[in-house]
């Protein structure tokens, strides 16, 4: 998945899908849990592996991380997402959860940028519009007046009111550009996931590499024969 427009939001995608936030929704979710729990799973790999007596979710988060992993292209910005599990219809369904739940927090992170962003530029726009509701209800209260002994002081105080109405015009003119700049300023900041690749059903297990694995362990224990063939033949040859 193609994460944002710099390195810094893949890297922000990486680190949520490998959370424990994320891994808290995706069992609440799909129950992976339990499926990494399956007694037809062999010991070994089944959660909690040698730790038979830690089930915390501390310990499962650890394992997590060993079943899942986001790989991030320094010069593409693009994710890789990878996920083992020990069902090819839990793996393609966690695979498609974690993509959603990061497309959750990019619209979330998105929505904030441009609230914080515009939230200022509104601001000095509502105050501009109360300054002008404001001043021209002073114009028309005092337009209003009868009988005032002072004409001129009435003509001096309109002209000085309706210099501020124009004053507070061209404010909300400047707030009303401003706020505009803001929108495309949070256009231009917003972060984005674009599915490269989609996640597909895998027709055939990948692991575990059973061929090479029967060759190490025969490679290994060849070695480890050898090894101990030759610690007893120095020890018969010790005694004699």
């Amino acid at each position: 998945m193609g994460a944002g427009s710099s390195n810094t939001d893949a890297w922000g995608v990486q680190s949520y899908s490998l959370s424990r936030d994320a891994l808290s929704k995706l069992d609440k979710e799909l129950e992976i849990k339990q499926h990494y729990s399956s007694s037809e799973i062999d010991p070994f790999n089944r959660f909690p592996s040698i730790r038979i007596w830690d089930k915390s979710f501390e310990w499962f988060h650890e394992y997590y991380l060993g079943k899942v992993t986001v790989l991030v292209d320094p010069i593409t910005s693009v994710n890789t997402l990878t996920v083992r599990a020990y069902n090819p219809e839990i793996a393609l369904k966690i695979n498609q959860s974690l993509l959603g739940l990061s497309e959750e927090l990019v619209n979330q992170l998105n929505l904030r940028a441009r609230q914080d962003l515009m939230k200022s530029a509104q601001r000095e726009v509502d105050i501009a519009k109360n300054k002008i509701q404001d001043v021209s209800k002073e114009i028309s209260l005092i337009r209003k007046k009868e009988g005032i002994k002072d004409p001129d002081a009435q003509v001096i105080q309109l002209q000085s009111l309706h210099l501020e109405r124009e004053f507070a015009d061209k404010q909300l003119a400047a707030s009303l550009s401003s706020l505009e700049q803001a929108r495309t300023e949070a256009l231009k900041k917003q972060i984005y996931i674009e599915r490269v690749a989609n996640p597909i059903l895998p027709d055939n297990a990948m692991e575990p590499r059973r061929i090479r694995g029967i060759i190490s362990t025969f490679l290994l224990a060849m070695v480890l024969w050898g090894i101990l063939s030759l610690l007893i033949s120095g020890v018969r040859e010790h005694h004699a």
